[in-house]
C-alpha cells in the first residue's frame, strides 16, 4: 500500500512537470504572429540583417537608420512575425540617435536651447497612400528596432520642425536638401577675425569706436528662427562693437540672437549662394558706415 501511494504521488509530480514544461514551450514565442499592413512591432536589433544605411542630419543631432526590405519570419517576444498574406511584406527598421558634439556651430544652431526644449523629429513609413508613424526618441545614445507591415513601401520620411527629409528604403539614399550640412558641423563655422580699418573713422572717434567680425556661421536652421526660407541658409555673424553701431549685411539688420557671449553681437541673415561678402557697421551721422570684407 505504501509503495502504491508513493507511485501515485510520483505520477502526479511527473504530470505537473510535463504540464509546466509544455506551458513554458508555448510561451517561448515560437507561434507565428501575423503582421498586417500598417502594423508596427518592436524587435531586437539583431533580428534585422542585410540593411541599407541612411544618415539623416537634424538640428539636434544625427539619426542613423538601418533599413531591410522584404524580411522573412522575424523572431520577437510575441512569436515569429510573419506577413498576414502575400500582399504584405515586412520592413525592418533599426534606428540610433547621437547629438552633435559641442562646437561653435552647435552653439549657434541651438541658440542656447537645451536638448529637452528642442522639437522632436517624427519617423514615418510611406506605404502606398498610407502613412505609418514609427516611434523614436531623439535623445543621445537612444536606439531601437521594429518591423513594419507594408504592402507598397514608397519611402521613409523624417520630419523636424516642419521640414521633411526622405529616405529610399532600398538604397538608404537621403533626400536631405539644405539639411545635408547638418551631418557634419565642423565646416559650418569660419573664423574671420577682421578689424574695421581705423582709417575709416574720424581721428577724434578712433579711441571710443571700433568693430570686428570674429566669425561667421552658415547653417540651414537656427533654433527659434527655424529653417531658412526657400531652401536658403542662415548666415550668422559674430562681431564685437565699440561704441554704438548697427550691424548690416547689405542693408539688412538681420535678427539679433541671444546666445552669444556678452562681448559679442550675433545676428542672423537669410542668404543664398550670392550672399553679400561685406559686413557693414552703421555708426550714425558722426561716423557713418564702416565696412569689413568677409574674404580677402
Amino acid at each position: 500500500m505504501r509503495r502504491q501511494a508513493w507511485l501515485g504521488r510520483a505520477a502526479v509530480v511527473l504530470v505537473v512537470i510535463v504540464t509546466s514544461s509544455t506551458a513554458c514551450t508555448s510561451d517561448d514565442g515560437d507561434e507565428p504572429v501575423e503582421v498586417e499592413a500598417g502594423q508596427v512591432e518592436q524587435v531586437d536589433a539583431t533580428a534585422i540583417e542585410d540593411t541599407a544605411t541612411a544618415a539623416v542630419g537634424l538640428p539636434s543631432g544625427v539619426l542613423t537608420l538601418e533599413v531591410a526590405q522584404d524580411l522573412g519570419p522575424v523572431p520577437s517576444g510575441k512569436g515569429s512575425l510573419e506577413p498576414v498574406d502575400e500582399g504584405v511584406t515586412l520592413l525592418g527598421l533599426e534606428w540610433s540617435f547621437e547629438a552633435h558634439p559641442s562646437s561653435d556651430a552647435r552653439s549657434v544652431l541651438l541658440d542656447g536651447r537645451q536638448p529637452q526644449d528642442l522639437p522632436q523629429p517624427t519617423l514615418t513609413v510611406v506605404d502606398g497612400g498610407a502613412e505609418v508613424p514609427v516611434p523614436i526618441t531623439a535623445q543621445a545614445g537612444r536606439s531601437g528596432a521594429m518591423v513594419v507591415g507594408v504592402s507598397d513601401p514608397l519611402g521613409i520620411e523624417v520630419t523636424y520642425d516642419g521640414f521633411t527629409q526622405t529616405v529610399d528604403p532600398g538604397t538608404g539614399a537621403v533626400g536631405a536638401g539644405p539639411a545635408e550640412s547638418l551631418l557634419e558641423l565642423a565646416t559650418a563655422t569660419t573664423s574671420v577675425d577682421r578689424l574695421c580699418d581705423a582709417r575709416d573713422f574720424p581721428v577724434a572717434a578712433t579711441l571710443d569706436n571700433g568693430c570686428q567680425v570674429a566669425a561667421i556661421h552658415r547653417l540651414p536652421y537656427v533654433a527659434g528662427l527655424g529653417w531658412a526660407p526657400d531652401s536658403r541658409s542662415w548666415l550668422v555673424v559674430d562681431a564685437r562693437i565699440e561704441g554704438k553701431a548697427t550691424m548690416l549685411l547689405g542693408d539688412d539688420p538681420g535678427t539679433v540672437l541671444d546666445s552669444a557671449a556678452p562681448s559679442v553681437v550675433r545676428a542672423a541673415y537669410v542668404v543664398s549662394g550670392d550672399a553679400p561678402r561685406t559686413v557693414r557697421f552703421d555708426f550714425g551721422r558722426s561716423i557713418g558706415v564702416v565696412s569689413v570684407p568677409l574674404e580677402p
